[in-house]
């Protein structure tokens, strides 16, 4: 070389501000948080956090702080002081613009709307279908197809939140699709999509799904053809 060059280390070099920090996915950040309370179970915040930064030593204190209370605004995760273990039903339990008020507190414990149910907790009137992991995957990959046929006949439920995960695609590679709050409309619009992707997407061993509704209507196609699948 015509000059002389000097080496730096990656660390070195975001000092001086020559490069940029790196940034964690927000929305894979939220993905990890749910499914790792989802899997292991209700815990406290700085729990769910030490297993993130772990992973991620790119993630700051405040990313996993605002994906949290995006959890738990939207009604994916609650929130209660107590006990992780606990059985009894705590004071509190809270999602929404009220959970979030006290989320991140040393006391808080955070929990699934479905591990919440199992345990007795939810009132009447907070009634939520869910679906999740492999089991979930079970249930829903085999409707892909005809999700847009279920809609077009009628069904009338608006999908909270919709996660299929490790789709194996027939060259190689693994395919994601993610909906968040889609109305009936739009399910139906949909049809053609789901149609492609039962197409060429199939079940592996890493394929999970994620499906909450809320308020489930018993008449409604989808739910009936999701509780008639054990």
């Amino acid at each position: 070389f015509s000059e002389p060059y000097s080496l730096i280390t990656v660390q070195g070099a975001k000092q001086r501000g020559w490069i940029g920090e790196d940034k964690i996915d927000l929305e894979q950040l939220r993905q990890e948080i749910f499914y790792s309370i989802d899997r292991e179970g209700p815990a406290f915040f700085k729990e769910v956090a030490q297993k993130i930064s772990d992973k991620h030593k790119e993630c700051s204190t405040r990313d996993l702080e605002q994906a949290v209370l995006k959890l738990v605004e939207s009604g994916r995760l609650m929130v209660y002081r107590g006990r992780p273990e606990q059985q009894e039903k705590p004071e509190t339990l809270q999602d929404g613009s009220f959970g979030t008020m006290y989320a991140l507190q040393p006391d808080a414990v955070f929990i699934t709307p479905s591990q919440a149910r199992a345990r007795g907790w939810l009132e009447a009137g907070r009634d939520r279908l869910a679906l999740s992991g492999k089991e979930g995957a079970e249930k829903l990959l085999p409707l892909l197809r005809r999700l847009g046929s279920l809609y077009s006949r009628g069904a009338k439920s608006t999908i909270k939140y919709m996660d299929l995960t490790g789709l194996e695609l027939p060259g190689g590679g693994t395919l994601r699709l993610l909906l968040e709050d889609v109305p009936p409309e739009s399910m139906k619009a949909l049809g053609e999509v789901f149609e492609c992707l039962d197409a060429v997407a199939k079940m592996g061993q890493e394929t999970e799904a994620y499906l909450q509704i809320d308020e489930p209507d018993e008449q409604c196609l989808l739910i009936q053809e999701l509780k008639a699948k054990k």
